[in-house]
């Protein structure tokens, strides 16, 4: 009897240790609102002078998109996405997360980017300029990308260009990427790797193995 009285007393124990906040999203197939960083900031400016955008669509493209391609990459699979744009006359800023319904889709979609760049590493981007995309490996998350994207005209590099992060952490990707005209530099991505290592943090949401 004892032991039974034991183990019972053991189980409410256990019960009563608080689960992190982030096991209850785990298998979920929707993103909390507010889950992502610049999320409220987004919804409190939807009627300013230069408004933010936010979309629930899951069919979205992922905002990377090398080959500017209508169909995108990493489209199929998906359980939930969010992306919020803000745009201003000379350029944008965008967060976007996708999530998948499993680990597998979420490491394909990876892949499609990974991909993506390398075969579209260079391209005419009109008006006699190319547009030429790098990517470096990131230790973030699973696994992750910097990339930079940047008009060139032969070999001088010209304004116009992207800096971009994806990570995937589980079955999430998220993308955060800057667009300005007057971008010539390939190393403008503080903020992009500030705000991609706090999401990785919090796609332990959709990553199993947390």
């Amino acid at each position: 009897m004892k032991t039974m009285m034991g183990a019972v007393a053991a189980l409410a124990v256990l019960a009563a240790i608080p689960v992190p906040a982030y096991a209850a999203t785990t298998e979920a197939t929707k993103i909390p609102k507010n889950f992502l960083i610049h999320e409220q900031e987004a919804r409190a400016n939807l009627n300013a002078e230069f408004p933010w955008f936010v979309s629930e669509a899951t069919a979205e493209p992922l905002d990377l998109n090398p080959c500017g391609t209508e169909k995108g990459v990493g489209r199929t699979g998906r359980s939930a996405a969010r992306t919020l744009t803000h745009a201003e006359p000379d350029g944008s800023v965008v967060e976007q997360l996708v999530v998948y319904g499993s680990e597998a889709r979420a490491k394909q979609a990876f892949a499609a980017v990974r991909k993506a760049v390398k075969d579209c590493r260079v391209h005419p981007a009109g008006g006699g300029l190319s547009e030429v995309y790098t990517a470096t490996p990131l230790k973030l998350g699973a696994e992750a990308l910097k990339v930079s994207y940047q008009n060139y005209k032969g070999s001088s590099a010209k304004a116009g260009g992207g800096r971009a992060v994806v990570v995937r952490r589980g079955r999430a990707v998220a993308v955060y990427r800057a667009y300005a005209s007057f971008f010539t530099k390939a190393d403008v991505y503080p903020r992009n790797l500030v705000d991609a290592k706090k999401m990785t943090v919090k796609l332990c949401a959709y990553d199993s193995s947390c």
